[in-house]
């Protein structure tokens, strides 16, 4: 594992060292630094039991009291206090550790004694001279005065030699030492570098996963740091990335598909325009040779006119059907009375009202709604006049709007026969006809509803059409705004 990943092998290498490191450099410290720690830790503590020491002597009423005092005082701290009159001279039974022989000996009158002066030949005075003569070795020395019970000052004097026997002890088992705590320390780095180097190891096997660019890949990392946050962000980015790669792909269908779509349409539109001007060619050569029936040039002319207004209808349409494939501007939405463009579209078409003696049901609409002005115009144009147009004679056209739960519904009905189930969805290809069959049926172009689909999907205008028990019905739905 340590091979395979180089981050773990590099961060287990530089914590091991670095542990070790920090336990050479720690022993090398505490060799250095103890003794003058300790030096000053003891002076301190000396110096305030010192002054306590001063304090309690002080108050003291009896000599046996001193002495009690200062016996505890050296025992608590390790240290020799001797004990001086005004006139410098050593009082030896309050001093100690004379003072525990003195004791041992019975009570002696108090006992002065120079330290300069051997000159005495008296025996018990001989034993004490011995007694106070000291090795010379590293100690703490403190001068403290008194100036009561005959008392001029003491010398208090604390030993170094437990430091620097606790040097040795640490030099000696410093090899010991630095074995078991270098083990510990490759053991803790190697325990380390794999728990700080798993969540990275886990997002680098993520992102080399996310190569595939397959969809639902997550590190699942959810820790409360700043690898968790890379984790999530990382999944966010995968995540939005699939996302565009899928946007991508649907739109290439989709450009697919309008691709299609216009060759198809051109196709169709090409071949709706070729059988007018092949009849028209046909017509107009037979009135230039003069030949046959075509020597009615008066009969046929009206024909060709007619021919030729049917031609540039058709134009129209197929000019209006190609916007619907033109990138234009942002809608300009507004309010709009859709009661005034649904009566201008009854208007446009009253001439074929009358004529097939139709029955219009316009209920009054009051709602207002927003929209793009011009295109749903056309649109609403278009299903008015498609509905006239397939009405049967005499037939009723019933135009509402209800108020649904989140939208308005206006539905434009009309009387015809019924159209398959199956063939619904056709009527919006288009130049299909209703004789399910194309360019056969001269009354229309076949493009109006294929239109109406177009500039629905454009304002974003949901819709449905279906077969009702009067004919025919088609709705669409407009969100509800404030009013």
């Amino acid at each position: 594992m340590l091979k395979k990943r180089g981050i773990t092998r590099h961060t287990f290498l530089f914590t091991s060292l670095l542990i070790s490191l920090v336990i050479v450099i720690s022993f090398g410290i505490l060799y250095i630094a103890l003794p003058d720690y300790y030096f000053y830790s003891k002076h301190k503590k000396l110096e305030d039991h010192a002054e306590n020491l001063v304090t309690d002597i002080k108050s003291a009423h009896t000599q046996k009291e001193i002495n009690e005092l200062i016996k505890q005082f050296s025992a608590l701290n390790n240290a020799h206090v001797t004990v001086y009159d005004e006139k410098d001279e050593l009082i030896v039974e309050l001093s100690t550790p004379f003072s525990l022989y003195v004791n041992h000996l019975g009570d002696l009158p108090r006992v002065r004694v120079k330290i300069q002066d051997n000159s005495d030949n008296h025996d018990t005075y001989k034993k004490r001279e011995v007694i106070i003569m000291r090795n010379k070795v590293d100690s703490i020395e403190l001068r403290k005065d008194i100036g009561v019970h005959d008392i001029g000052f003491i010398k208090i004097s604390g030993t170094m030699q437990p430091i620097n026997e606790a040097k040795n002890v640490i030099i000696s088992l410093i090899p010991y030492l630095l074995l078991v705590d270098i083990l510990i320390a490759l053991i803790a780095a190697y325990l380390y570098s794999k728990k700080i180097t798993k969540p990275i190891v886990a997002l680098s096997d993520t992102a080399r996963h996310m190569q595939t660019l397959t969809p639902g890949i997550t590190s699942g990392l959810r820790t409360k740091d700043e690898l968790g946050e890379l984790s999530e962000n990382l999944d966010l980015l995968y995540e939005k990335l699939c996302s565009n790669i899928e946007n991508l792909k649907k739109e290439k269908d989709k450009v697919t598909e309008l691709e299609k779509s216009k060759t198809d349409f051109m196709r169709a539109a090409s071949h709706e325009l070729k059988t007018p001007i092949s009849a028209l060619n046909g017509i107009v050569e037979g009135m230039i040779d003069n030949v046959g029936v075509y020597k009615d040039k008066e009969q046929y002319l009206l024909k060709s006119k007619k021919l030729i207004d049917n031609l540039s209808y058709l134009l129209n349409e197929i000019l209006e059907a190609s916007k619907l494939h033109v990138n234009e501007s942002l809608l300009k939405m507004e309010p709009i009375n859709l009661q005034e463009i649904i009566k201008g579209a009854l208007e446009d078409n009253q001439l074929f009202i009358d004529e097939k003696q139709l029955y219009i049901d316009l209920e009054e609409i009051h709602y207002r709604i927003e929209s793009d002005y011009p295109i749903l115009k056309t649109v609403i144009s278009n299903i008015v006049s498609n509905a006239v147009r397939y009405t049967v004679e005499k037939g009723i056209i019933r135009i509402s709007m209800t108020d649904e739960a989140d939208f308005y519904c206006l539905s434009v009905e009309n009387q015809c026969e019924k159209i398959p189930e199956n063939d619904l969805q056709k009527l919006f290809e288009p130049f299909y006809t209703r004789n399910y069959s194309r360019t056969k049926d001269k009354s229309g172009t076949g493009l109006g509803l294929y239109i109406v689909k177009g500039n629905l999907e454009k304002l974003g205008l949901p819709y449905t059409i279906e077969n009702t028990s009067l004919g025919f019905t088609f709705n669409i739905y407009f969100e509800k705004t404030a009013q």
